[in-house]
């Protein structure tokens, strides 16, 4: 490549970089001034990830569970106990296993939510699932610019729509929010990514095969709308390879996703 070549990948890299960097000042104002109160299932959020075998803070006989803080006034130290990980309890992953099991949702995303809150002990703040948001947000502007990339061939375009996304309500409403759906836009957007690689053939498709089982089976892992997205779009393939008479393929294809 030559030097006019050169310069002109790291005028876009700059291009990306300050708008992303613009947009991410606008999620931690939207963030800190413009967000009024918190939702219960932030609170959760913390709570099936850091509590100790205590998926609730109060509980019924839901599930065999053991009758807990009901119809009592709870002082401080239970509430922070419930949503902070204590030092006897840091990377506690079966508990994390055990919490998630009595409620809706996988726990890959809480699993990672108490993997930052373990290396500050017996601390909350709302910055530690805030802060993962932040790194999800600049992940997924990441892939958004090379899916569109691939689709358009056009820079201008790909940091358009990353414009658009990063500044919409529905995407800042996703990484103000503290829960898993910025980790499951994550997945997906790998996903769809993965695939375009497979369609356009840009990559060896058993390498690519590999990062999609990867990516299928953790994505499944942080939240079930992912699986029905995913499913989608692998019918959409199988069909695909039906089409073009590639059986083999379509078989190892099949196999992996649904292994996945």
């Amino acid at each position: 490549m030559n030097e006019n070549g050169n310069k002109t990948i790291y005028v876009k890299i700059a291009v990306f970089a300050a708008v992303v960097f613009l947009q991410m000042c606008v999620l931690v104002y939207c963030f800190t001034v413009k967000k009024k109160d918190y939702h219960s299932d932030e609170l959760f959020s913390y709570g099936l990830a850091n509590s100790y075998y205590q998926p609730f803070i109060s509980s019924n006989d839901h599930k065999g569970m053991e009758l807990i803080h009901n119809n009592e006034w709870l002082p401080g130290e239970i509430i922070n106990d419930y949503l902070s990980v204590q030092k006897e309890h840091r990377f506690a992953y079966d508990s994390v296993y055990y919490n998630n099991s009595k409620d809706v949702h996988p726990p890959l995303y809480y699993m990672v939510l108490h993997t930052v809150c373990s290396f500050f002990p017996e601390v909350f703040t709302e910055w530690f699932g805030f802060g993962l948001n932040l790194i999800l947000f600049l992940l997924n502007q990441v892939l958004l610019y090379l899916i569109v990339g691939r689709m358009t061939k056009s820079s201008a375009l790909s940091l358009a729509v990353v414009a658009l996304y990063g500044l919409n309500q529905g995407g800042i409403d996703t990484y103000i929010f503290i829960r898993m759906y910025a980790m499951c836009t994550f997945f997906l957007l790998l996903c769809i990514y993965l695939h375009i690689r497979l369609f356009d053939g840009g990559g060896n498709r058993y390498k690519l095969l590999i990062g999609l089982a990867f990516t299928t089976f953790l994505g499944g892992m942080t939240h079930y709308y992912y699986l029905i997205a995913a499913g989608f779009i692998s019918a959409c393939f199988c069909i695909w390879y039906l089409l073009k008479k590639q059986y083999r393929f379509l078989v190892i294809y099949a196999a992996v996703m649904l292994a996945a």
